[in-house]
C-alpha cells in the first residue's frame, strides 16, 4: 500500500508518495494539492519522481490539508458518545467547520487552548473526498470519496454551549 503525503522540504511543503517506510519526493507543492489528490485518489495520475527516496522517519510529516482544504465535522453523531456530553443525539447533524491550521501532522505538537480547563480528544475516521460535490446522492456518494485517515480530534469541551 502507498499513500499521498505532504511533508516540510528545503523548499517548503512538498508532496510525495509513502510507500514501504521511504517519502518519494515529486518536487511539487501545495498548489498541485487538490487536482492530484482526485487524479491519484481515483486511480488517473502517478507521482513524479524527483529525487531519491527519503525515510519516513527523516521527513517532518505535515497535515494532508492545504490552507484551501475544508474539514467539515459531525458533532454527536454518536449515541454514547452524546450521553457523554449529558444529552441525546440530535435529529439531524450538526456540521461545523475546523479550519486547516488546527491540524498538526504526524507526531506534532497540537497547541491547547490557554482559555480551556478540559480539553477533551478522541480518535476519529475522516473520510477524504477527492472530487468536488454537493447534493450527492447517498446512493452515489462512494463516487467521491478518494479514501480514508486517521485523525485526533480536539475540543474545548467546556467553550462549547451547553
Amino acid at each position: 500500500m502507498n499513500a499521498l503525503v505532504r511533508f516540510w522540504s528545503s523548499t517548503g511543503p512538498e508532496l510525495g508518495r509513502l510507500e514501504k517506510g521511504m517519502v518519494m519526493p515529486s518536487g511539487l507543492g501545495d498548489s498541485a494539492w487538490s487536482e492530484l489528490l482526485e487524479r491519484w485518489a481515483f486511480g488517473e495520475a502517478q507521482l513524479p519522481a524527483a529525487r531519491r527516496p527519503v525515510p519516513v522517519d527523516e521527513v517532518l510529516l505535515l497535515p494532508p490539508l492545504t490552507e484551501s482544504s475544508r474539514v467539515f465535522c459531525v458533532a454527536q453523531n454518536y449515541p454514547a458518545h452524546a450521553a457523554e456530553a449529558g444529552g441525546a443525539s440530535p435529529p439531524r447533524p450538526i456540521v461545523f467547520l475546523k479550519p486547516p491550521s488546527a491540524f498538526v501532522g504526524h507526531e506534532g505538537t497540537a497547541l491547547l487552548p490557554q482559555t480551556s480547563e478540559f480539553f477533551d480528544y478522541e480518535g476519529e475516521i475522516a473520510v477524504v473526498i477527492g472530487r468536488r460535490a454537493a447534493s450527492v446522492p447517498r446512493e452515489s456518494a462512494m463516487a467521491v470519496v478518494a479514501g480514508y485517515t486517521v485523525a485526533n480530534d480536539g475540543s474545548a469541551r467546556d467553550l462549547q454551549p451547553a
